[in-house]
């Protein structure tokens, strides 16, 4: 029984994954679309600028399971350097925790 809610635990956090990319391409594209990029701050435009690599901006109705899947392991591979933050926003996401 163990093993059974180990793999489905696996497979819940597998589809997450899944959900957070296609949340982070509708956020690129709200982004672009709404012409904000410049109300970003500055560590959240790196992020998006780095995002953009990977998924371009869309105009047309296509297949998106490719870029759902580069954003997915870009997702599990990345860590996030909280370094580049100032102080009140890292007091910010550490109350957040």
């Amino acid at each position: 029984m163990g093993s059974n809610s180990a793999l489905l635990a696996r497979r819940v956090i597998e589809n997450s994954y899944q959900v957070i990319a296609i949340e982070l391409m509708a956020i690129l594209q709200a982004v672009d679309y709404l012409k904000t990029d410049n109300r970003l701050s500055t560590f959240t435009k790196d992020i998006f600028k780095e995002l953009r690599t990977i998924v371009p901006v869309f105009k047309e109705d296509s297949p998106k399971y490719k870029d759902i899947m580069n954003l997915k392991e870009y997702i599990i591979s990345k860590t996030l350097n909280l370094d580049k933050l100032s102080v009140a926003e890292k007091i910010k996401v550490s109350a957040e925790k």
